[in-house]
């Protein structure tokens, strides 16, 4: 597909039936803003980890997650599901929504996609392949959430203490080093032929057209306040721009 420019997020985590502790917006306020988006912008980008799947649910029950989600906010996900459909919003799956991609839940939906945006062939993917906890899909992570959820439920304060230290250090910007899942993916690129790669999953978002292969991260929307990550792209370059919500 050709387009001539794109908006991209990821990492908005979702966790639609339980907002603690994470800037919360609400579905029709996140709605309105992508229809707003989808109207300026040829492609509206989502890049993976949209949806929340992995934090209160049962161990491996992401699909039983989604579908909880997905009722409650019924109307937002029928517009989500028809604007994939159109080809309007692209959805890229991310380690915490992998379920989408692996169920098939919204259609047409990959963990990975090469398209065109202002004449140059861009590689689309989440970034969490560059991840040695994430990279099979997500199980280790995944497994190593569930345990510090019993290892909280348990109220031994030490134990806790030991594992939100350990913790801090599982976002993907610690464990790999924002520098080196930048190099993987802009060879990643390179190799498939492609002059631009858009990625998301370390938390940190990055606009850098200093290589022949431009590199963009979107960032993400969890523990912001209330001026979130954005990133456009169009032929003459990535730019991050923040966008402010009122909620």
């Amino acid at each position: 597909m050709n387009y001539k420019n794109a908006l991209a997020i990821s990492d908005l985590h979702l966790n639609l039936l339980d907002a603690t502790n994470r800037f919360y917006i609400p579905p029709p306020v996140l709605q309105g803003y992508l229809e707003k988006c989808m109207l300026s912008n040829d492609v509206v980008l989502l890049l993976g980890d949209v949806v929340e799947t992995w934090t209160g649910s049962s161990f491996g029950d992401t699909l039983g997650r989604f579908r909880r989600i997905e009722h409650e906010n019924h109307e937002f996900f029928e517009f989500l599901r028809g604007a994939i459909e159109s080809g309007g919003i692209r959805y890229i799956t991310g380690n915490h929504d992998s379920v989408v991609y692996s169920e098939g839940l919204l259609i047409p939906t990959l963990n990975r996609d090469i398209i065109d945006i202002g004449g140059r062939k861009t590689l689309l993917e989440h970034g969490h392949f560059a991840d040695f906890y994430n990279s099979d899909g997500g199980i280790i992570g995944r497994t190593i959430m569930w345990l510090g959820a019993q290892i909280t439920r348990l109220g031994i304060v030490e134990a806790d203490r030991i594992w939100r230290l350990f913790k801090r250090h599982l976002t993907p910007g610690r464990i790999q080093g924002n520098m080196r899942v930048k190099r993987y993916y802009t060879e990643k690129a390179r190799r498939l032929g492609c002059q631009s790669v858009l990625i998301g999953h370390t938390h940190v978002e990055d606009a850098d057209m200093s290589d022949s292969v431009w590199y963009g991260n979107t960032g993400c929307w969890v523990g912001k306040t209330k001026y979130l990550p954005v990133l456009t792209v169009t032929y003459s370059g990535i730019s991050k721009t923040y966008e402010r919500f009122d909620t």
